[in-house]
């Protein structure tokens, strides 16, 4: 879940869970990861079935997600727009996800969560996506070295 509590952005380490699930799944439930991508265009409803709600004919409510976020937007009270407030959630998410790379295990179990929770899978892709930047700019910064030590300066 997302939390902001007059300071910095916190994602986790609880859950809205199934039941009630996000906000979007239109049972009264927190605003999580999942409603970040929601509002960020991430997770389209269009692209799921209409299985939400109490009766379970529902979409996903993206309109309920940009509401909680302009009240989250407004709570915090920093002049951002509800976007780039669900999208500095999503950056802590990430960061916090590649500090567990370094702890080992514990990331293996965070993946298969998301992925068996089929709603996160957005955040693994750009977990990816940083880690291919870091690790060219480790091979570019590799080849600089070589290339310093081979150049005769002398």
């Amino acid at each position: 879940m997302l939390h902001f509590d007059c300071g910095p952005y916190r994602v986790g380490p609880d859950s809205a869970g199934a039941d009630p699930g996000p906000a979007c799944y239109r049972r009264g439930g927190p605003l999580p990861l999942t409603d970040a991508n929601v509002m960020l265009g991430r997770i389209r409803p269009e692209h799921f079935p209409h299985v939400f709600g109490a009766a379970g004919d529902q979409p996903i409510d993206a309109g309920v997600v940009r509401e909680g976020f302009a009240v989250l937007a407004a709570e915090i009270g920093d002049g951002r727009p509800p976007e780039d407030v669900a999208a500095g959630f999503v950056e802590i998410a990430v960061i916090d996800e590649l500090r567990d790379e370094e702890r080992g295990a514990k990331r293996v179990l965070r993946r298969a969560h998301l992925r068996y929770a089929g709603t996160d899978t957005a955040l693994p892709v750009e977990v990816a996506a940083v880690e291919s930047m870091v690790a060219e700019f480790e091979w570019l910064h590799d080849v600089q070295m070589v290339a310093d030590d081979q150049v005769d300066v002398g």
